[in-house]
């Protein structure tokens, strides 16, 4: 399941796209300003593109979570370890 912020992301893209495909000045207006000479060939530029920026921003949320599940695996550890030491005194 997608959480909305993710949801977004791929909606935002797949928008993009169509606007590409059914604007084809616009298809042919960048494809020229790229120096393309298959438009065509602009849509799957922008699919790599977006296919690069979604994947580093997946490795950036990744990483973080990777983190803060290391941070809470040490917090529960000292836990662990002070309700053990209560545990002998008491």
């Amino acid at each position: 399941k997608l959480t909305e912020e993710y949801s977004f992301i791929w909606i935002a893209c797949a928008l993009a796209l169509l606007v590409l495909s059914l604007w084809r000045e616009i298809l042919h207006a960048v494809a020229r300003w790229l120096g393309v000479f298959y438009p065509p060939a602009v849509l799957l530029l922008v699919l790599i593109a977006f296919v690069f920026v979604a994947s580093l921003y997946f490795s950036v949320v990744i990483s973080l979570q990777r983190k803060r599940i290391e941070r809470l695996i040490e917090e529960q550890a000292i836990l662990a370890a002070r309700q053990r030491e209560l545990d002998r005194k008491g």
